[in-house]
């Protein structure tokens, strides 16, 4: 029985590593919670020997498996339930399979081991080769963040997918060893080999799912960037013809001025240079370049679109090779931005400045953004607190912003100093291709 048992708790552990370097689940950072997971973990073996009835049995050892999940990973308990048995059937496919390879391969050689020794090798095998699968997916940034965002649908579509095929292995292991005895074990083994395939080819189907919708996405966003873009630039190109236009006839102007003014007539002068200063604006008019044209657009709808006069002071480039697409990127800053020109709109005393700062610092990302603010705010609870008149619509932006850093694990804290207010993210090993120094 004890040899079950280990043999139980090492199926767990490519499980966990499934879970976790394929996955992407997070590990809960509480000792104690781990703890209690591994002994739960054991324990559901256990009772599995216990002389129960079967039905018993089995309900102590799923509720046994859900509960020990739910300690060890983080997350809500549904995603994390139905992800753990989509595993748990997808890996089991796997295991057996290794195992079969493991057992022509002592039928060749007319060797005899033990059956349990060839479970734990075929469980070592399969842990090594999720560990190496994870390694390569954690070098692909985007296919991380996609497996990440993965829903609770794709999970229970693959759990059925892998129950089905389970199922099949499991009569066919019963047909074999019982009802038709004299199947050769190859061909046992390539009815394995044509159910592994079945089910790899729906698990396939439902990542290719994940990848079009993707893609549906990513086409759907650049599309809106395009048009913003040409709008952006075309307004640019305007002010620029404007402004030349001023230009090429400020000599002009001056001539007008002048004449008046030596004909006495100030009142016509004065009235000739209030028409004039309708153009002022032009001079307030100020185009960005931090390295992304995305957030260059950003940065002048937001201060364009204010209705008072805003100094925005730049420090820093986005990164050329940034991991953050161009739709969390606009995110990130509308929101920021947004947030601090609404600020800035409601001051009466302190002077209207917004302060944005990007860094850089070898492959981590650094964002800052600083704006006065006049009155008190309670940073620990801005997700969900509003000043808002529209209550129900605020907050969303803290949050978009939030599910962003959380997506590619990085940090955001919220400070008010001096009556500044601060917002503070740090993006960690998001820009590619840095060489660190020799």
């Amino acid at each position: 029985m004890i040899a079950e048992i280990v043999i139980g708790f090492i199926e767990k552990i490519y499980m966990f590593i499934f879970l976790w370097r394929i996955l992407q689940f997070k590990f809960e950072k509480t000792i104690y919670k781990r703890i209690g997971a591994i002994v739960l973990f054991l324990l559901s073996e256990v009772v599995l020997y216990a002389k129960f009835q079967l039905l018993i049995k089995l309900i102590f050892w799923v509720c046994l498996q859900i509960i020990a999940v739910n300690l060890l990973f983080k997350g809500i308990i549904v995603r994390n339930s139905i992800g753990f048995w989509f595993s748990y059937f997808f890996t089991n496919i796997i295991y057996v399979f290794v195992g079969k390879m493991l057992n022509i391969g002592v039928g060749i050689f007319a060797v005899r081991v033990n059956k349990v020794l060839v479970n734990g090798v075929s469980g070592i095998v399969v842990s090594f080769l999720f560990w190496q699968i994870g390694k390569w997916i954690k070098s692909q940034a985007k296919r991380k963040v996609i497996l990440q965002k993965m829903s609770t649908l794709h999970y229970f579509t693959g759990m059925v997918c892998g129950m089905i095929a389970n199922g099949l292995n499991n009569c066919i292991v019963y047909l074999g060893e019982e009802r038709i005895a004299f199947f050769p074990i190859f061909v046992q083994t390539f009815i394995h080999v044509m159910i592994v395939s079945l089910c790899m080819l729906c698990i396939a189907f439902i990542f290719l799912h994940i990848f079009f919708v993707e893609c549906k996405r990513e086409c759907r966003r650049k599309e809106q960037y395009i048009e913003s873009l040409k709008k952006y630039y075309k307004e640019q190109d305007g002010y620029v013809k404007e402004v030349r236009a001023i230009k090429h006839d400020i000599q002009a102007h001056m001539n007008v001025l002048c004449n008046y003014l030596e004909l006495g007539k100030v009142e016509k002068a004065l009235e000739y240079l209030r028409k004039m200063t309708e153009y002022e604006k032009l001079k307030d008019i100020k185009f960005y370049d931090v390295g992304n044209e995305v957030v260059n657009m950003i940065l002048y709808e937001s201060i364009a679109r204010s209705n008072v006069c805003i100094t925005v002071e730049c420090l820093g480039n986005i990164p050329k090779e940034l991991l953050l697409s161009d739709y969390d990127l606009c995110v990130i800053f509308s929101n920021l931005l947004s947030n601090s020109v609404e600020a800035c709109e409601k001051l009466k005393i302190y002077d209207k400045k917004i302060r944005l700062e990007m860094k850089q610092y070898k492959n981590h990302f650094f964002i800052k953004i600083q704006n006065p603010i006049e009155w008190e705010i309670d940073v620990d609870k801005l997700s969900v607190i509003s000043s808002k008149a529209d209550k129900k619509c605020h907050g969303y932006g803290i949050l978009n912003i939030k599910k962003i850093v959380k997506k590619y694990e990085g940090e955001i804290i919220f400070n008010k100093k001096d009556d500044i207010f601060e917002v503070e993210i740090l993006f960690l090993e998001v820009v590619k291709d840095f060489i660190l120094p020799s």
